[in-house]
């Protein structure tokens, strides 16, 4: 049965260490008319991500130790109440209620099993390049069967982008995305440092590359 669109949506927040931004993100959220609930899954962050989440009056659901992005983005899912799901980042600035509406309409009536919002660049020519690149974005709206629809084997930390990306779009269901302007992360070298940013950059691509590799590649070609 598809959603009608006096339905409302869950937005889960996955979040680690987002103390400073999550509650602006949450704020957000709640002048969105089609958001139901909010949840946000506290991964194990030793800062006050999760009090600055139930001062907001929202479901908190905190992990002792830090899980990883798809395992927090899972105990979302459980726990959310509607059969549509946004997820969103923690640390994501300017993403307004008319935005989120722009994203989560095309799967509340039904049209698409999963859209993604993909924060436009201010390079011209990178946002074109984007257009032929997996989209891997922490602002996406699905339907809670396209989540079953993903093994737990590729529920693993950012694998999760790509594997949603393809199990989507081997559904039968039409999968959209839209470029969303005035939207900045805050990028992970100014969140960790120069060096461990870094790192956790570079570990985010391996991770994006050996999922793609094998699903697109090794999976299609062994067909299975």
């Amino acid at each position: 049965m598809c959603p009608m669109l006096g339905d409302k949506i869950s937005a889960v927040i996955p979040a680690y260490n987002e103390a400073g931004t999550i509650g602006a993100v949450i704020e957000e959220l709640k002048k969105c008319s089609l958001v139901g609930e909010i949840i946000v899954v506290d991964d194990g962050s030793d800062d006050d991500t999760a009090e600055v989440a139930r001062l907001a009056d929202v479901h908190v659901i905190s992990h002792k130790d830090n899980c990883g992005k798809a395992i927090a983005m899972e105990a979302g899912v459980k726990a959310a109440k509607n059969s549509i799901i946004m997820f969103a980042d923690a640390d994501i600035i300017g993403f307004t209620a008319q935005k989120m509406e722009k994203i989560i309409s095309p799967v509340l009536n039904g049209n698409r099993i999963m859209y993604i919002g993909v924060i436009r660049r201010r390079a011209y020519w990178f946002n074109k390049i984007m257009r032929f690149l997996p989209l891997i974005s922490g602002l996406r709206v699905i339907k809670k069967e396209l989540w079953s629809r993903v093994p737990n084997k590729y529920k693993k930390g950012y694998q999760i982008e790509i594997a949603l990306n393809y199990f989507a779009s081997t559904s039968g269901q039409k999968v959209g995305h839209c470029f969303l302007g005035g939207i900045r992360h805050v990028i992970k070298e100014r969140k960790h440092g120069l060096f461990f940013g870094l790192l956790a950059r570079l570990s985010m691509g391996w991770q994006l590359l050996y999922i793609g590799c094998r699903l697109y590649i090794v999976r299609r070609i062994l067909g299975v």
